[in-house]
């Protein structure tokens, strides 16, 4: 369900009682700053990076902003979610640390030792490029395929210190199967896998969501194995992964190129215990993959909820989602009933576009973090009381607000929406 979608820029919906209270962090498309906003949708506090998003930035628990940034220039500059540079930046704009490396594409994640995980492009081997099959078609189309668009390349994850060095690397050609990991048939045939995320696991593998194969993969840190993939006939393009406080994995799927007619997307809560556990069984377990599907969102009607890469998903505390339909600035948050409480539609930045030239609105995705989170005390915009004010989850007490108070609240929040209107 939409309020908004993009006709009104700006919040769109709050449902103050049951909304989670936070500071949503917003990384535009266009411009090279990183927003955070209340829940009205007024801007806390804006970082100038200097370079265009690559992808999310998210808000440390250091209060610090790690940001990937777009180089242009860089050799595979034309290939989607092309980076080159990773930054960490303080609350006044101050650079902590930086690392360059003109083949960095897409997602980062902060590990528990104080390391950065980052993704970039290698060049797959020719005589293992020649034995990659694309899903579905015939082996001969994807050879005269590669004759011409060039090279083929697939991905690496490396380990990074904060000084730059690299104390870990895991090569994907090294260790994708062709037989198993086939390709998207109607992509662009210059790449293999396309990795979109990544992140470490509590027991300190490593998962990462492979776009061009459909496929969302744990690898053993130790020795570099594929030990589990998930996705096939089941996922189509999906770009945001992330591990839930339950062991679940949050898939925001894309369902670009997908396998009916229909290309809206959807957010998955999917069960790893039930869905397969080993290559062997990936082409006879199907059912068994649909139904390690816990929960799901997705539109009833056609065409109201549909992201062919921009986007991101979230659970937050209270056990709704924050969820970003990128291309079109859309960023919602829903129960798990699938009720929306909270909608906004990108207006950053803040420019009049020239005319007749609509504005862009798109953004890489947004993040919600609530009154607890050290990342935010730290910067001191929130203070001590605000912990017990924040929303309870379900099933406990939630925080009793009087009628004056709440009357207040209303208040002040049709007045700020009337002002933003015009009125």
């Amino acid at each position: 369900m939409t309020v908004a979608y993009a006709s009104i820029k700006g919040l769109a919906y709050y449902d103050m009682r049951r909304g989670y209270n936070g500071f949503t962090l917003i990384t535009p498309t266009e411009g090279t700053k990183v927003y955070l906003i209340d829940m009205l949708g007024n801007v806390i506090h804006a970082w100038e990076m200097g370079y265009p998003a690559a992808t999310p930035a998210e808000l440390l628990p250091n209060g610090n902003i790690l940001f990937a940034g777009r180089v242009e220039g860089a050799p595979l500059t034309g290939f989607e979610g092309a980076g080159g540079i990773l930054l960490e930046i303080d609350w006044d704009g101050k650079k902590v640390c930086e690392y360059q490396d003109p083949y960095l594409h897409h997602g980062f994640f902060r590990m528990k030792n104080g390391n950065t995980l980052v993704m970039k492009w290698v060049r797959t081997p020719d005589d293992i490029a020649a034995k990659v099959k694309v899903e579905g078609t015939d082996p001969s189309y994807w050879l005269e395929s590669m004759k011409r668009g060039g090279p083929m390349w697939d991905d690496a994850i490396q380990e990074v210190t904060p000084e730059g060095k690299v104390v870990w690397e895991w090569v994907g050609h090294e260790h994708f199967d062709t037989e198993v990991d086939l390709t998207c048939p109607i992509c662009p045939k210059t790449e293999w896998s396309h990795a979109t995320n990544i992140g470490e696991l509590p027991d300190g593998n490593i998962m990462a969501s492979f776009m061009e194969l459909n496929t969302v993969a744990v690898i053993n840190k130790k020795i570099g194995d594929i030990t589990w993939r998930f996705g096939r006939k089941i996922l189509r393009h999906q770009h945001f992964v992330s591990v839930l406080d339950n062991g679940n994995i949050l898939v925001f799927d894309n369902n670009h190129h997908g396998y009916v007619p229909r290309q809206d997307s959807r957010v998955l809560e999917v069960n790893p215990e039930v869905a397969n556990p080993s290559v062997e069984h990936m082409h006879v377990r199907v059912g068994a993959q649909s139904n390690a599907i816990a929960w799901s969102y997705e539109e009833a009607a056609t065409g109201l909820f549909t992201a062919c890469n921009l986007c991101s998903a979230q659970r937050l505390p209270n056990e709704s989602n924050l969820v970003a339909e990128g291309e079109w600035g859309r960023i919602f948050e829903v129960t798990v009933d699938g009720e929306l409480i909270w909608e906004f539609v990108n207006n950053l930045p803040f420019y009049e576009a020239a005319p007749g030239r609509p504005k862009p609105c798109s953004v890489h995705g947004a993040f919600r973090y609530g009154a607890e989170y050290s990342g935010l005390k730290r910067l001191g915009i929130v203070d001590e009381s605000a912990r017990e004010k924040k929303q309870a989850a379900p099933g406990k007490e939630r925080v009793k607000v009087s009628e004056e108070e709440q009357k207040k609240t209303t208040e002040e929040f049709i007045a700020e929406r009337l002002r933003r209107l015009g009125y």
